[in-house]
């Protein structure tokens, strides 16, 4: 069995427009990096993260931790300013594709389909990684001041 590690690309993704940014929290585009080992040998985690429009409380960006990708199935949570509650999302490959689904399980007008557009090459991925990582650190800052 194929782990996440061989089967989703870092990199650059289009979205299409699938996601009702009347009802949800849309991706315009995403980003999805990885960070790994001191040494680079292992994968830490992933994250997926863009510019969003729709119902997002106000923010214009999103950066969520798809956690480590040692099994066939990633997942991360977003809240819903519709439906005033945290949502489930999964993240599925298409094999035959290799365009990545974006699936919220609770609001199916909430699914998204990403499709690659750059991929990173080996020297890229930690300078992905520290970009996301600075990324959610000044969305974490712009949510704790709009708080």
């Amino acid at each position: 069995m194929a782990t996440w590690s061989m089967l989703l690309h870092v990199g650059r993704y289009s979205v299409d427009g699938s996601c009702d940014p009347s009802l949800c929290c849309c991706f315009r585009s995403a980003t999805i990096a990885q960070s790994s080992s001191a040494s680079g040998s292992t994968i830490m985690d992933l994250s997926l993260s863009g510019p969003v429009t729709g119902r997002c409380g106000g923010h214009a960006l999103a950066t969520f931790a798809l956690g480590v990708p040692s099994s066939d199935s990633l997942s991360y949570s977003s809240y819903s300013y519709h439906s005033d509650q945290w949502e489930q999302h999964a993240i599925t490959r298409n094999p035959s594709t290799g365009a990545i689904n974006d699936v919220n399980l609770e609001l199916s007008r909430c699914n998204a389909v990403l499709t690659s557009v750059s991929q990173n090459s080996a020297a890229a991925h930690s300078a992905s990684a520290l970009v996301v990582l600075a990324l959610a650190a000044l969305a974490a800052i712009v949510m704790q001041l709009q708080a």
